[in-house]
């Protein structure tokens, strides 16, 4: 009879262990689909116009540049992206308007490319 305090000791210990691995692991299975998902809106946002000098979104007038840009939505958390500075570049041979874009939420940083319109 001394030994059941034991047996319920150890089997009150492999529970807790069985119910650790299982919270550890499921904690590992959600940063990995909010890795995957971050890398799916990474994809969405390397696909769209003015992220890349060769690809750069057409405006009429430079006033358009700095509203066009905040309505941009930060790939990481969706917060809308603010504009922090607004100059004009050369690249690549072409003169284009940078808008650099920062969000408040998560400190995400990106550049927007615009060219105008002849």
């Amino acid at each position: 009879m001394k030994w059941i305090p034991w047996v319920l000791a150890v089997a009150a210990a492999g529970y807790c262990l069985y119910w650790l691995l299982r919270v550890l692991t499921h904690g590992g299975r959600t940063r990995r689909k909010a890795l995957r998902i971050k890398m799916q809106l990474e994809q969405v946002w390397a696909e769209q116009e003015g992220v890349s000098p060769e690809r750069p979104i057409l405006v009429d007038s430079p006033s358009v540049v700095e509203p066009k840009a905040e309505s941009a939505n930060c790939p990481n958390c969706e917060h809308p992206m603010r504009v922090v500075e607004h100059t004009a570049e050369t690249r690549a041979g072409r003169r284009l308007r940078v808008a650099y874009l920062r969000c408040d939420i998560c400190g995400d940083e990106r550049a927007l490319f615009f060219a105008l319109k002849k």
